[in-house]
């Protein structure tokens, strides 16, 4: 509550429902543990020349502060190995106030420093002969997906990078997502930066075809939507879209 106070619309509880409960707790009136974890997410404002935004992720475990939390920074303008970089950077930093609330300094910390991860204009080059045109369907397994930011995020991203198919969030939760190869890889790269349980691509189909209209002809699902959860649901959607083979894969259904 003091971070909302000051950060505003910029700070945002993983799952918002799951507030009352917890303050309930902090206050002594509900019994037993402690949640097992609380996730939040900022965004940061990493400077005005050109603006550039940075996503700080973090999951604070039940016995924070006495526990580090896992963290980790999202910036569109980060390479995949900036994007490391700064988060394990950013790690050492939070390791030098273990004991105490560090969320606070973490968020200091990616304001100051955020922007040296961010790669320079690439000068314009000569284009590059046209490359082969496939499309990739991957069915990736999730432990659990409750994080509304990261569903948020997924579905962002599946709109960017033109990925139809489906997130199906809760315990477990899965994802099928088809597009041209590139796009779909670029597209689990970026989910795969966000800090899971447990993530595992379960099964890969890449399709050559003729060019880009042939690609969109040769689409299984129309749209990328979130299901409601349920493995029950997600069967459905492959049944539906034809590629009910790949769920014995993916769930290890018969």
């Amino acid at each position: 509550e003091a971070l909302q106070a000051i950060l505003g619309e910029a700070i945002e509880l993983g799952a918002p429902e799951a507030a009352p409960d917890l303050r309930a707790w902090l206050e002594g009136g509900a019994l037993g543990a402690p949640p097992a974890a609380i996730e939040l997410s900022v965004e940061v404002e990493l400077g005005s020349t050109p603006p550039c935004m940075a996503l700080l992720l973090l999951e604070l475990p039940g016995a924070y502060p006495n526990e580090l939390p896992i963290i980790s920074v999202r910036c569109p303008a980060y390479s995949r190995d900036a994007q490391s970089r700064c988060s394990a950077d950013l790690h050492a930093h939070m390791a030098e106030h273990a004991g105490t609330c560090c969320v606070w300094p973490a968020i200091m910390w990616v304001q100051e420093h955020g922007r040296d991860y961010v790669a320079p204009a690439a000068p314009a080059c000569r284009a590059a002969p046209a490359a082969a045109v496939a499309i990739r369907r991957e069915y990736i397994y999730f432990h659990h997906v409750y994080s509304r930011h990261k569903i948020r995020s997924i579905l962002e991203w599946a709109h960017e990078y033109d990925v139809t198919g489906f997130l199906l969030p809760g315990k477990p939760g899965a994802i099928a997502a088809e597009g041209d190869d590139a796009q779909v890889r670029e597209f689990v790269e970026q989910i795969r930066r966000l800090p899971w349980q447990k993530m595992q691509t379960r099964h890969v189909d890449v399709i050559s075809v003729s060019d880009s209209v042939a690609l969109q002809q040769a689409r299984c699902f129309s749209s990328f939507r979130e299901l409601i959860p349920g493995v029950a649901t997600a069967l459905a959607a492959m049944a539906a879209a034809g590629v009910a083979p790949a769920s014995s894969a993916l769930f290890g259904t018969p």
